[in-house]
């Protein structure tokens, strides 16, 4: 393993976390700091078990969508939607579509249900998470594809209205791999012509937006048992096994967006970072590219959190605190 990948050494002094975090820490092991391989960190990250939640204000479908034009190779994309229960049949809701973390290789929207539940309840929305292919069985495009074929579903399908979507009031967002996915698919969107209007928000949360990091962040992260350099490194190489070479230009932006030629045209964006993250710095030198773009953005960095904490520990004071600051967002401007 070359050393320009190896990450800080894990710290013991927890004191520097949120003090509602510093328990799941202490138990995660320092399995990804040690990792020779990505086998060894796609088979940990995969072992963690989704934490059963019923919400009892939220009505919950598991469907699959498809599109008309979908290429032959395209299979439908499972997801699950959240829609809240006191809404009336007649009703036709905001929807919030989001991507979810593990890197492109784990996870799934199971493991948002706490999440997806909240923001459901607390923002009066329909929420809507997919279940997009993994790598390294599925590399880029795939996940990013099925992704897609969701956000056109919303926007373009009739079927929408059984769920309670109103298509026309429309916010992306994703989590970590999903922060990425969602940038390059508002990209398509807009370079395929379509109706950007009705995308009102994006949220982007501790994403990652280029494929070789060199920043602070990178290699000064000591809570890094979740999320290090070797780690990142190891999802964009299943990712994108091929390198970008070879990749057209507008391509190249959906795959790595902070290698995108033009930000335009984006919706107001939100841009969440942990401060304990191997990808803060990157995620806060893409927010001021969008800045410089004219994209309205806002920037936060949650103190003494770490990579995905919110989804960990659902009721911390800050995960709540990140949530709201979603929720307000949302009923803003949607």
């Amino acid at each position: 393993m070359s050393s320009s990948f190896i990450p800080c050494p894990t710290t013991d002094d927890l004191s520097i976390l949120d003090p509602d975090l510093r328990g799941i820490i202490a138990l995660l092991p320092k399995t990804n700091e040690t990792a020779e391989s990505s086998d060894v960190v796609v088979q940990f990250m995969r072992s963690i078990p989704p934490r059963p939640h019923e919400d009892l204000n939220i009505v919950k479908k598991d469907i699959l969508v498809s599109l008309e034009d979908a290429a032959p190779d395209q299979p439908p994309t499972s997801l699950r939607v959240y829609i809240p229960r006191n809404a009336s049949p007649h009703d036709r809701l905001p929807v919030l579509m989001w991507s979810h973390h593990g890197g492109f290789f784990s996870m799934g929207p199971l493991r948002l249900d706490p999440f997806c539940s909240s923001i459901a309840v607390a923002a009066n929305v329909v929420v809507v998470a997919p279940a997009y292919r993994q790598t390294p069985e599925n590399p880029f495009p795939a996940p990013f594809n099925d992704a897609y074929q969701v956000l056109r579903w919303l926007t373009e399908s009739s079927e929408v209205g059984q769920y309670l979507i109103d298509p026309t009031r429309v916010a992306v967002g994703g989590t970590s791999a999903g922060a990425t996915i969602t940038v390059g698919m508002f990209l398509r969107y807009r370079d395929e012509g379509r109706d950007i209007s009705r995308i009102r928000l994006l949220v982007l949360e501790d994403g990652s937006y280029v494929n070789k990091s060199a920043s602070y962040s990178t290699y000064h992260n000591p809570i890094n048992k979740l999320w290090n350099a070797n780690v990142t490194r190891y999802m964009w190489e299943m990712y994108l096994p091929q390198g970008v070479e070879g990749l057209d230009e507008r391509t190249l932006g959906y795959a790595v967006p902070a290698l995108a030629k033009d930000l335009s045209g984006l919706p107001p964006t939100m841009v969440l970072c942990a401060q304990w993250d191997d990808l803060t710095n990157d995620a806060i030198a893409f927010a001021h590219r969008l800045l410089e773009s004219g994209v309205s953005t806002e920037i936060h960095n949650y103190r003494g959190t770490f990579h995905v904490a919110d989804k960990l520990v659902h009721d911390a004071k800050t995960s709540i605190k990140k949530r709201q600051d979603i929720v307000d967002a949302l009923q803003s401007l949607l």
